[in-house]
């Protein structure tokens, strides 16, 4: 009678969490939990941090260790996950990958992922349609994904200080972005939808903070320059990489080659392919083929050429 009274008693004080949340869980002191007495959990979200430290073979035993959380009615609200090997408010190692079902994270607005190796976003991420808030600057990445313009609920979007050479022209759909960052980059050439995108393009924000920057790429033909960029007061500016606390002059990197021609013709199109292929069959380099800018010639710089092409 006794063990039967103390079943009862928990089942009262403890209700069970309902169709796709588990718990209770113990969280660590940097998590935060909104709006959730019960302590029940999404097992989607816990599934995709699950798949982040196992991919990644981080050192974390629990899926709510992996970078600063918010959490919102059992929902995963905001991630920041820089890069910090001190683990004060990220993440202890270096990423390289993001999981494909990440995706599924559909709550989250906030997302920080600066200073990893990532190179690629799984083609789920553009599922993440609530998300305001994107930093993923001071990675590898090389391009976006076609239609990243699904994030339509963008107002903040930092990809500087990486070596992204393609811009898709979903990008034109972003009608709620403020801030957009692209600075230092491997850009030779922007999708006109670009100038759709209602941005203060040659203002900055009461902190001095460009609302658009776009320095350091490799913007160099006017034909390939929407006119809303090519005319910013901000074409040629950037902050400085470690802490953002200042902008700097950063010019756009112009000589008289022009990346990915590779046969030297002056123009850029499938014959530079055939010769950046037989390059690396050959294992021999060219600047020109290098189109990442990383010392080597692979199927990465393939990838770019194709779609600078493409585009």
């Amino acid at each position: 009678m006794k063990h039967f009274l103390l079943i009862l008693l928990f089942s009262v004080v403890m209700p069970s969490c309902p169709e796709g949340f588990s718990g209770p869980y113990e969280l660590p002191v940097f998590v935060t939990n909104l709006n959730n007495d019960s302590l029940c959990f999404s097992n989607n979200d816990i599934e995709v941090l699950n798949d982040l430290i196992a991919i990644n073979e981080l050192n974390y035993s629990s899926a709510f260790e992996a970078g600063v959380q918010t959490w919102n009615g059992g929902r995963l609200y905001r991630l920041i996950g820089t890069y910090n090997p001190n683990s004060v408010n990220g993440i202890n190692q270096e990423l390289t990958l993001l999981p494909e079902n990440i995706g599924n994270l559909e709550e989250l607005t906030v997302l920080s992922l600066e200073w990893h190796n990532l190179t690629i976003l799984p083609n789920s991420f553009t599922q993440l349609t609530n998300l305001i808030n994107l930093a993923i600057s001071n990675n590898s990445l090389l391009a976006l994904p076609e239609n990243f313009g699904d994030l339509i609920n963008l107002s903040f979007l930092d990809l500087g200080y990486n070596e992204i050479a393609y811009i898709p022209p979903s990008v034109g759909n972003l009608q709620n972005l403020l801030y957009l960052w692209l600075f230092n980059n491997q850009l030779s050439s922007l999708p006109e939808s670009m100038c759709d995108i209602p941005l203060s393009w040659s203002e900055n924000d009461v902190f001095s903070y460009p609302f658009f920057a776009i320095g350091g790429n490799q913007l160099c033909q006017e034909n390939n320059i929407p006119s809303c960029i090519e005319n910013s007061s901000n074409f040629e500016i950037s902050l400085n990489q470690f802490y953002y606390s200042f902008t700097q002059d950063d010019p756009q990197i112009c000589d008289s080659n022009t990346l990915g021609d590779v046969n030297e013709d002056g123009i850029i199109n499938v014959l530079d392919i055939v010769q950046s292929v037989n390059l690396i069959l050959n294992n021999e380099y060219s600047q020109m083929a290098d189109m990442n800018q990383d010392g080597i010639i692979n199927v990465l710089d393939i990838v770019i050429l194709v779609n600078f092409i493409l585009e």
